[in-house]
């Protein structure tokens, strides 16, 4: 699903917007559970595979969100918010997603989800 004509070429404001969802989110959840740790994962890479070769037009849109999630996150200066990006992971050094964990470029399966699983539980080990 291509992005909405109005925010083509500024891949800054969707990325916002999802940032600022998320930010809702953890704050309600702050609210409900003040003594509760809240990790924010990052968003995964986005490449739906197109006709044998993947779409990137989300790129920008994902790398803006998580940057603004991880400000988000080091600006509260709380232990009890964290920030953890595992999409890495899901990158070859191209910058394309990696097939072998994320056959459809958008969901991490076989070994992408033991991957997943894995980078989470390293985010939640106390």
């Amino acid at each position: 699903m291509p992005l909405p004509r109005c925010m083509q070429g500024d891949a800054e404001i969707p990325g916002h917007i999802i940032a600022l969802a998320v930010q809702q989110i953890v704050r309600e959840l702050q609210r409900q559970a003040p003594q509760a740790t809240v990790v924010v994962f990052g968003l995964l890479p986005l490449q739906p595979q197109m006709l044998g070769k993947p779409d990137r037009e989300y790129d920008g849109v994902i790398a803006a969100a998580n940057k603004e999630l991880a400000a988000f996150v080091e600006g509260q200066g709380s232990p009890r918010l964290q920030y953890k990006d595992c999409g890495s992971d899901f990158l070859l050094p191209s910058g394309e997603v990696d097939t072998s964990r994320m056959p459809d470029g958008v969901h991490p399966a076989g070994e992408g989800g033991e991957l997943l699983l894995k980078c989470m539980l390293t985010a939640i080990q106390v």
